[in-house]
């Protein structure tokens, strides 16, 4: 066998393995249904990939390419505190948006831009959130999605 096809079997036997993790990554994470319930009382219901461990919640959404719709991560913290949110390494513009330990929208951070800078700006949480969604931008105005709605969901 050929040196130059060895080589390039090697390659791909090193290389493929690690596309497919990168790739399945956000697809194969446990997914929820989260329901949001705006002023006017509309219900509004998504599915959403779930952060808990420190390592999901590190990578979030770096380097996904594109959501459903209906689709997003949420972000799982063991208490409420006050949070920050960067776009780093992010691909895809994202609302933002911050909850506290009982379910009520804290902050929404609107179509927060993609960042592939060395520093990114940090969006803060603005009062002490327990749970970060993040969703497609524009997901929140289209939905009327505000500061004081509820969320739901079930985190088993």
């Amino acid at each position: 066998m050929e040196k130059k096809t060895l080589w390039l079997i090697c390659i791909i036997v090193i290389l493929l393995p690690i596309a497919l993790i990168g790739y399945f990554y956000y697809y194969d994470q446990t997914k929820i249904a989260v329901s949001f319930v705006n002023q006017k009382g509309l219900v509004q219901k998504i599915e959403v990939a779930l952060a808990m461990t420190p390592q999901e919640i590190k990578h979030g959404l770096m380097g996904v390419k594109h959501l459903d719709e209906n689709g997003g991560m949420l972000f799982v913290f063991d208490d409420a505190a006050p949070r920050g949110f960067w776009m780093k390494d992010v691909l895809i513009p994202l609302d933002i948006i911050f909850i506290d330990q009982y379910g009520k929208v804290v902050n929404i951070v609107y179509s927060a831009e993609p960042c592939l800078e060395t520093i990114c700006p940090t969006y803060p949480s603005e009062d002490h959130a327990k749970f970060v969604l993040e969703v497609n931008g524009g997901f929140a105005k289209r939905h009327g999605l505000a500061i004081n709605d509820t969320v739901s969901f079930d985190i088993e």
